[in-house]
C-alpha cells in the first residue's frame, strides 16, 4: 500500500490531537476516557473480578485502602454490599453493561434516523416524509413511558431497556438529518454536483462528509443520553434483572440501606455515570470540533 493511501489517514489523526490537545478540557477528557476503558478492561478481563460471588459473613464492609503487612491492601476498596459482593468489581461490570446497552442504543438510533432523514430529504418520496412525520410523536415520549410499554409485552431486560431507549432517540436524528439535508441541498456546490450529473449516491456521501461533525457532537449527546436512560429504566425494576451488575439498578438496591449509613452502595455506582456522562460530552465536543476543522480545511485547500 502507498505512502499516499495513508495521508488522510495521518491528516486526521493529527488534526484529532491537535484539537485535544488545544483545550486543557478535552485533553482531561481524552485522559478520562482512556482511564475508564483501561479499568473496565483490566476489571472484566484480567483482574479475576466476580461480581456474583457472595460471602455473608463479609456484608456491608465499609471502603478502604488500609494496609498492613500481613495481609496486604485491603481487598474491598469500594466495600461490600448486603450480600457481601464487592462493589467494586459490580461497579466496574456495571458500567461495562451500562455503557454497552447505552452504546448499542445510540449507535442504532444514530445509524437508522440519519439513513432514514438523508433519503427523504434526497428522494423526496412523500411515503419517507410521511414516516418521518409520523415517527416526531415518539419524540415527546419519555424512553422510560416507551420501556413501561415494552414490559407490557416482554420481560423486563437489558436488552428491552437498549430498545425502548433506541426507539425514544430515533426521532430526534431523522428529524436533524432530513433538516441538515434540506439546508445543505439548498447550497450552490450541491446545485453544481447535480448540473454535472452527479448522482444521489455520491450526493449523500458529499452531504454525510460536509455535516458529519453535526452528528459527531449529536451522537455523543445520544450516547450521554442513553446512559442516563438506561439507568433510570433499571433503577425503576424496568431494564436489568436482579442479580445483573448494572449501575441504575445497583442505587436502586442501595436505596434500602443508606438510612444505616452504608453510603457506598449508591456512590459509587453514582460516580461512574456522572464521569461517564462527563467524559462522553466533552470528547465528543472534541470530536465534533476535530472534523469541523478538517472539513473547514479541506474546503480551504
Amino acid at each position: 500500500m502507498s505512502s499516499s493511501t495513508y495521508g488522510p489517514v495521518r491528516h486526521s489523526i493529527s488534526c484529532l490531537w491537535r484539537t485535544f490537545r488545544s483545550r486543557p478540557l478535552f485533553l482531561a477528557g481524552l485522559l478520562g476516557l482512556v482511564c475508564y476503558i483501561i479499568i473496565i478492561a483490566a476489571g472484566t478481563l484480567f483482574m479475576g473480578l466476580d461480581p456474583y460471588r457472595q460471602n455473608i459473613s463479609e456484608y456491608f464492609i465499609p471502603p478502604s485502602l488500609s494496609f498492613s503487612f500481613e495481609t496486604g491492601f485491603n481487598r474491598f476498596i469500594m466495600g461490600t454490599d448486603d450480600l457481601g459482593r464487592d462493589i467494586f468489581a459490580r461497579v466496574v461490570f456495571g458500567a461495562r453493561n451500562t455503557l454497552l446497552a447505552a452504546g448499542i442504543a445510540a449507535a442504532a438510533a444514530a445509524a437508522a434516523g440519519i439513513a432514514a432523514g438523508f433519503a427523504a430529504a434526497i428522494s423526496g418520496n412523500p411515503l419517507l416524509n410521511l414516516l418521518r412525520r409520523t415517527m416526531l410523536f415518539l419524540a415527546a415520549t419519555p424512553s422510560v413511558l416507551i420501556a413501561v410499554l415494552m414490559t407490557a409485552i416482554v420481560e423486563p431486560s437489558l436488552r428491552h431497556a437498549s430498545e425502548a431507549v433506541a426507539l425514544s432517540l430515533l426521532p430526534g436524528f431523522i428529524s436533524s438529518s432530513y433538516r441538515t439535508a434540506v439546508d445543505e441541498l439548498r447550497k450552490k456546490y450541491v446545485i453544481a454536483l447535480r448540473s454535472d450529473g452527479a448522482g444521489k449516491m455520491y450526493i449523500t456521501y458529499i452531504l454525510f462528509r460536509n455535516t458529519a461533525y453535526i452528528f459527531a457532537g449529536m451522537t455523543a449527546r445520544a450516547f450521554s443520553t442513553a446512559v442516563i436512560d438506561i439507568a433510570s429504566i433499571c433503577f425503576l425494576g424496568l431494564g436489568a434483572h436482579h442479580a445483573t451488575p448494572e449501575l441504575g439498578l445497583m442505587i436502586s438496591e442501595g436505596m434500602a440501606f443508606i438510612y444505616r449509613g452504608n453510603y457506598w452502595c449508591i456512590i459509587f455506582p453514582g460516580i461512574a455515570i456522572v464521569s461517564a456522562v462527563l467524559i462522553i460530552n466533552i470528547v465528543g465536543s472534541a470530536l465534533k470540533t476535530a472534523i469541523r476543522k478538517g472539513v473547514s480545511e479541506n474546503a480551504s485547500s
